[in-house]
């Protein structure tokens, strides 16, 4: 997993590549943060934090889809989270229903039209 995350990043770093680790037990977070820190590269060592709350991860998903409808820079990371911190059906705040829908459209469509040939070395 990580060897595919750090490839990912390093190539793909020009175009600010999101990372996302997503579990499905506070056990595994616990292990994954615990070897994700460990990790000597600095690239991925400088954008790596655990999501602790809903809160954060709403305010991390807001400013990526932000930057995806204003078509400005999304800015790199690398973020672990369970997959019970997601919660269905709330809004960015600021956006319209439309504006919502259209940017998690973009956002969603960005993750899977990776290229082919990602995992070719």
């Amino acid at each position: 997993m990580f060897f595919i995350a750090s490839y990912f990043l390093n190539f793909y770093y020009a175009t600010n590549p999101v990372i996302f680790f997503v579990v499905d037990r506070e056990d595994l977070e616990d292990q994954h943060e615990r070897v994700l820190k460990s990790v000597q590269d600095f690239k991925f060592k400088a954008l790596f934090e655990k999501i602790e709350s809903i809160k954060r991860l709403g305010e991390v998903i807001r400013i990526l889809k932000e930057s995806e409808m204003t078509k400005s820079v999304i800015p790199r990371g690398i973020y672990l989270t369970t997959i019970q911190k997601f919660q269905r059906g709330r809004s960015v705040e600021g956006l319209s229903d439309e504006e919502d829908r259209e940017a998690t459209r973009s956002f969603t469509i960005s993750f899977l039209h990776l290229p082919m040939n990602i995992l070719s070395i």
